[in-house]
């Protein structure tokens, strides 16, 4: 029995030794109490101007200030939500921290304080980023217009080109020699020299003299140069149509020239069996189907 009680009394004395260790390891710290370790921690904090509602105060702003930039830098709604739980969940740590505080907790101001400067440090990175990503998409979207800006540039000056070639096409088509010099020569034979004659039942034939000017618009090579002549009904002599006038589809005579970029002159003699009738003949000369000049002569 008696070794039962000094059991239990050895237990009791372990027991409240342990207390009294607990006790003093929350109460002293490196020999002084927790009560004058705090007060002398709330005196460096008052030195220091960190206060329970200074800190409110600076954690409000920065809360702003981070949730703004969160809807300003995260467009994917998913990851702006995670964002904001985030900083949600150390805004309440943060807020208890201050409570506490304000309880009387110096150690919790402590703690709270550098929480802030944390997130105010984590704002300060996330808005230099944001900020080095700015102003890359502004150089970017910069380049961007400078490059459609040279692309426009470069179809301007492409339609401009095919304008230019266009019309230079459109010109070549209209384009046609120029005939200068048109000599209508009815001539008659007399002792086998031809004589000149306006007399219409004196003449053999008519001579066709005129010269091709160059153009540099077209082409070297060879080329359809014909003569229409019209009667005094308008019909087209040496074609066999009496009935068909004005015709743009026939021609009195033509022959292929070789032109080479030089000026040319071309003769024609035209004669035909039935006697020439009285009145104006109109010559028309043609190349390619284009009329290049028109002169004409009357006959007696």
């Amino acid at each position: 029995m008696k070794k039962v009680l000094w059991v239990l009394l050895a237990i009791s004395l372990l027991a409240n030794a342990y207390l009294l260790y607990s006790w003093y390891q929350h109460n002293y710290v490196d020999g002084k109490s927790l009560k004058i370790k705090n007060k002398e921690l709330a005196e460096l904090l008052d030195l220091a101007n960190i206060k329970g509602d200074s800190l409110q105060s600076r954690l409000d702003e920065t809360l702003r200030d981070y949730e703004s930039l969160i809807h300003e830098s995260i467009d994917i709604k998913s990851e702006r939500d995670q964002a904001m739980q985030d900083l949600e969940d150390k805004k309440i740590k943060i807020r208890q921290l201050i409570y506490k505080a304000k309880q009387g907790d110096p150690a919790a101001l402590l703690e709270a304080n550098r929480r802030i400067k944390a997130l105010q440090s984590e704002l300060g990175d996330a808005k230099s980023k944001l900020s080095e990503f700015n102003s890359l998409q502004a150089e970017m979207e910069q380049e961007i217009n400078t490059s459609k800006m040279r692309q426009e540039d470069a179809e301007r000056a492409r339609d401009a080109i095919l304008d230019d070639h266009d019309k230079l096409q459109e010109k070549v088509k209209r384009s046609k020699f120029q005939v200068s010099e048109l000599v209508l020569q009815p001539v008659r034979i007399k002792r086998g020299k031809e004589l000149e004659t306006f007399k219409a039942s004196k003449i053999d034939h008519i001579n066709l003299r005129f010269t091709m000017d160059p153009n540099e618009l077209i082409e070297n090579g060879s080329k359809t140069v014909a003569i229409r002549i019209l009667g005094v009904s308008g019909e087209v002599l040496g074609a066999g149509n009496e009935d068909l006038k004005d015709s743009d589809q026939l021609v009195s005579m033509s022959k292929e020239v070789n032109y080479e970029g030089e000026s040319q002159e071309l003769k024609f003699e035209f004669k035909q069996e039935e006697a020439f009738k009285k009145g104006t003949h109109t010559v028309e000369v043609l190349s390619d189907g284009k009329l290049l000049t028109r002169n004409s002569f009357r006959l007696e």
